[in-house]
């Protein structure tokens, strides 16, 4: 059983994120450390999810937002609990926090796009 702060690392020859480990069990390249809002929850994003971050940055942004943000549904990507009043979670892929999806009471699901996200 591990206790503290999850360290989330990311293989970019790879492309997939890897848990606490300075060098990929696949390729064997480096590692690189990802910048998680604390308490570092991370879990890997469901179809459903992914669905959602799509639909939101379309409603947001425009069609075809969210294809650019997230351009192939097979590619690996988390999400990270953070802390907030209801329910927010980080949108982390190719090793950035690319968004971040809010749920407030009052007025539904937000897209927050991080500048990683908002550059594609």
């Amino acid at each position: 059983m591990r206790l503290g702060r999850l360290k989330l690392r990311w293989c970019h020859r790879c492309n997939l994120p890897i848990l606490d480990e300075d060098r990929c069990g696949t390729c064997g390249a480096p590692t690189a450390m990802v910048k998680l809002t604390p308490p570092g929850d991370v879990r890997p994003a469901r179809r459903v999810e992914l669905e959602r971050v799509r639909r939101l940055a379309d409603q947001q942004f425009g069609e075809g937002a969210g294809e650019a943000l997230l351009p192939d549904p097979e590619m690996a990507v988390v999400l990270n609990k953070a802390p907030a009043e209801d329910r927010m979670d980080e949108v982390i892929l190719d090793g950035a926090v690319v968004a971040t999806m809010r749920y407030d009471p009052l007025g539904g699901w937000r897209l927050l796009p991080r500048l990683e996200g908002a550059q594609r």
